[in-house]
């Protein structure tokens, strides 16, 4: 299968690159691990510097960049029924429940 792209042609990769794509990552993972507490922890710090600055910009970027806007009352009193019910979900409960799944998953990594 071939995806195209700004009119050009691009393949996915084979079962061998991706195996050294996987080996290039597990390499850096264990050179990062075996250089000591310090640059441990200067990473995690950077990794979360790097998320909090990811969602601060995506935050603004993504209402900034709507064509349309909604007014709060809409965006958190109203409930697509139709949408939903096309694809089995008939309690807006239940959406709630999986909307909390997201950040539980991001919490337990």
């Amino acid at each position: 299968m071939a995806y195209a792209m700004n009119q050009q042609e691009y393949t996915p990769f084979t079962q061998a690159q991706d195996l050294g794509v996987y080996a290039g990552c597990i390499f850096v993972v264990a050179v990062i691990n075996s250089c000591g507490l310090r640059v441990l922890t200067l990473c995690t710090q950077l990794g979360g510097m790097f998320h909090l600055a990811g969602v601060a910009l995506l935050a603004l970027i993504v209402p900034l960049m709507a064509t349309e806007h909604q007014p709060a009352s809409f965006v958190f009193g109203h409930f697509e029924k139709q949408h939903a019910e096309d694809v089995g979900i008939i309690n807006p409960v239940n959406i709630a429940i999986l909307g909390l799944l997201l950040p539980a998953f991001s919490y337990t990594g």
